[in-house]
């Protein structure tokens, strides 16, 4: 149990870290920038970091309620099979980014239904498969991103609207697919042994805890002049490492005042999540 705990910890500190690293080279790279980024196609990969925390958190919850029954298990599944559709079909609406709550939730879902016998299994394996799979399956995302981004403002000639009527379609059905396959490998990588390495170590703990931080902090302060806009940015926030973190931490706190005195964990180890 101690062990599996620590896992959890470790794969957390990976995915969330280096999720919010990339969204933070993201706003750097946007600064430095007039007109064209510096880095190309690195704010439509992007779009996969919140969908990541998502599927996270879901991991998270399944991790607090570990033994749902089947029926629950399939009607989460419609639920994120419906989201995913609702998502899928306003992807080309000119108000887009409307949609992304429906994949936000959807990939909550999508975590929560990933079995842990499936993690417990992937800690025996090193895991270079799955970062060179992961790699892969960002590229495929990015690429399909910025694709159906030029066919929803570029207009085409006539005679090629059918054609672009298509490739739009495939498109909007390709993107939830490579989100899902991208959260597989992501998640697959923090639990193998190298994921595991990386997120036990000192050192990248302290380094991705900046990022963390001031994504929390960018967030809440576009919150409050964005509250028309909450379901775009209330949930990222609700999903942010630091947000659980604390979610953890004061659920800790909580039990570890029921607990008798001597067989409370010392509140250093409770803060650091031991």
């Amino acid at each position: 149990m101690e062990e599996m705990r620590k896992r959890y910890v470790n794969a957390s500190v990976l995915l969330s870290g280096v999720t919010c690293l990339a969204m933070i080279v993201n706003h750097l790279a946007n600064e430095a920038s007039m007109y064209e980024s510096v880095l190309p196609g690195w704010s439509f990969m992007c779009g996969l970091c919140t969908p990541l925390l998502c599927v996270w958190v879901g991991i998270l919850l399944r991790r607090r309620f570990p033994n749902p029954r089947w029926w629950v298990q399939t009607l989460i599944l419609l639920i994120v099979l419906f989201l995913l559709y609702r998502y899928r079909h306003f992807l080309n609406y000119w108000y887009w980014w409307k949609s992304n709550l429906y994949l936000y939730l959807a990939m909550i879902g999508t975590g929560y239904l990933v079995p842990t016998r499936m993690l417990v299994e992937t800690g025996r394996r090193k895991g270079w498969e799955y970062l060179v799979l992961l790699l892969m399956s960002v590229f495929c995302y990015t690429a399909v991103s910025v694709v159906n981004h030029r066919l929803h403002y570029m207009s085409v000639m006539p005679e090629l609207q059918e054609m672009e009527q298509l490739m739009e379609r495939l498109a909007n059905d390709t993107t939830p697919l490579l989100v899902i396959l991208t959260a597989y490998f992501a998640v697959m990588l923090s639990f193998s042994k190298i994921g595991q390495h990386l997120g036990e170590s000192y050192y990248f703990r302290g380094f991705v805890v900046v990022p963390a931080l001031f994504t929390f902090l960018a967030l809440l302060g576009n919150l409050i002049p964005s509250y028309w806009r909450w379901d775009l940015f209330l949930l990222p926030i609700l999903v942010n490492p630091i947000t659980v973190y604390l979610v953890v931490v004061l659920g800790n706190l909580k039990r570890r005042k029921k607990m008798k005195e001597e067989d409370r964990k010392p509140l250093k180890d409770v803060l650091m999540l031991r």
